[in-house]
């Protein structure tokens, strides 16, 4: 009985906790626990010491002239995304998520500092994850060493421990899935303008469970979406032309 153990304002009361006696969980759930640790850290053992001097490699080759492959070739026909489209999403996004946080600081219980937090641990885990994923289509998650590291860090207030799995757990599922429709995007040789908005248009409407919500976003998006398509469709005419 969680309410048995916290107070009106949702915060753990360790008497109570003691009153009710220890949590029980089963052996299953243990031991999905455990693998849960362990596949987290194999995941950055493994891409250190296989992917390791790879990465390296990549990293200092992406500030100088590379060999491309065909596809990006014909890829480079199309205006490319500027990287700052990137960076102003990045930034709104999280300047909201403080100021959301701090704005309802006792409802949600989650400091700003922990929105920062949950973000270096996202970008850190990204890499790594987005590696494995790409090699043995399995998806690690980060939603027990988030709880963990919150409740350490923050003990007593639940709510700001699930947000704070929200936001570390979900950004690099998100960031994943933004990956692969750009990879399918590059394969199918789409404008990658035209997917960025159609990206854009369909995270922000799909995202939440509202789904009046979830009209005004698409209605607001629709449009620029529409013209985004309709220079791109001139784009490919003008491109084959060539």
């Amino acid at each position: 009985n969680i309410s048995s153990i916290v107070d009106s304002e949702f915060h753990f009361d360790a008497n109570a906790y003691e009153k009710n006696g220890p949590l029980y969980i089963s052996t299953f759930f243990a031991v999905s626990y455990g693998l849960g640790f362990a596949c987290l850290t194999a995941t950055i053992v493994h891409v250190i010491l296989f992917h390791g001097s790879e990465i390296w490699q990549l990293s200092k080759s992406a500030f100088q002239d590379r060999k491309m492959d065909v596809h990006t070739k014909l890829m480079r026909r199309y205006r490319q995304v500027p990287e700052w489209w990137f960076i102003c999403i990045l930034v709104a996004s999280a300047a909201i998520t403080v100021f959301t946080c701090e704005y309802y600081i006792e409802q949600l219980q989650l400091p700003w500092w922990g929105i920062l937090l949950a973000c270096a641990l996202s970008i850190f885990y990204t890499l790594p994850i987005g590696i494995i994923t790409a090699t043995t289509n399995q998806t690690p998650g980060l939603n027990i060493i988030t709880e963990y590291i919150m409740g350490y860090l923050y003990p007593g207030r639940p709510v700001a421990n699930m947000c704070f799995k929200v936001y570390g757990h979900v950004a690099p599922r998100q960031a994943l899935a933004f990956l692969q429709d750009f990879k399918l995007g590059h394969y199918m040789k789409i404008p990658p303008r035209t997917m960025f908005m159609a990206q854009v248009s369909y995270y922000t409407s799909h995202m939440n469970n509202d789904r009046y919500l979830s009209k005004i976003i698409t209605f607001i998006f629709s449009p620029l979406y529409q013209l985004y398509v309709s220079l791109a469709k001139s784009e490919v005419i003008e491109n084959n032309r060539l």
